[in-house]
């Protein structure tokens, strides 16, 4: 068992489940927040200006996977830099989440058919899933 200098214990003992793993690095993230922020705010002040994230492979996760539910905590605290999600256009229509929820600019290599073809059966679904 390791404790941390807050008092949090981390039980290596195996074997864990898939909840105790998303618990333990839930409380890691959590913890190692407010750190990042501190550096963050660091290289912005050394630089002149703001941090730039580039959150690659979220397009990876499903999004009605456990998996990707997940990292929603860390994608809302990329929100509040200058950050570039690449993601599935999928990931845009699920969720109230603050990354989602913050300004965007959509890049995508589609047509304007094949993107208003992409929002019908996205909203067809919401819909359906809705009832």
């Amino acid at each position: 068992m390791i404790r941390n200098e807050n008092g949090i214990n981390f039980d290596v003992g195996y074997p864990l489940s898939n909840k105790d793993v998303f618990i333990k690095v839930g409380n890691l993230v959590a913890e190692l927040i407010p750190l990042i922020k501190k550096i963050i705010l660091r290289i912005e002040d050394k630089n002149g200006r703001r941090f730039f994230i580039y959150a690659e492979g979220i397009d990876k996760f499903k999004y009605n996977e456990a998996a990707y539910h997940t990292v929603q905590g860390i994608l809302d605290f990329m929100a509040d830099y200058k950050t570039l999600y690449e993601v599935n256009f999928v990931h845009l229509f699920f969720g109230n989440n603050k990354w989602r929820m913050s300004d965007a600019m959509i890049l995508h290599n589609a047509g304007k058919q094949e993107v208003e073809a992409v929002l019908k059966k996205r909203a067809t679904a919401i819909r359906r899933d809705s009832q």
